[in-house]
């Protein structure tokens, strides 16, 4: 299930890219803070506070191909009140 629009650039094309400028010497490691995949808890919490908020399915595919991480957007917001 993927949240983000249909244009929206794919993991397979930033990797792509990447090894296109640089084809060897070069790590790519992607990490974002997200609302994770299946985590309806935080979608909940980041709706009811009246933000726009999706499953950041295409961050999480992109951290995974390239060995990065994800950490979850509510945990961090209510570990720094």
């Amino acid at each position: 299930m993927s949240t983000g629009p249909s244009k929206a650039t794919k993991a397979g094309e930033v990797i792509g890219k990447f090894k296109s400028i640089w084809p060897t010497n070069k790590a790519l490691y992607y990490y974002g803070i997200v609302v994770i995949p299946g985590d309806a808890k935080c979608l909940a919490a980041q709706i009811d506070s009246g933000g726009v908020s999706s499953f950041a399915t295409r961050v999480a595919d992109l951290a995974q191909k390239t060995g990065g991480f994800l950490g979850a957007f509510v945990k961090v917001i209510t570990a720094n009140p």
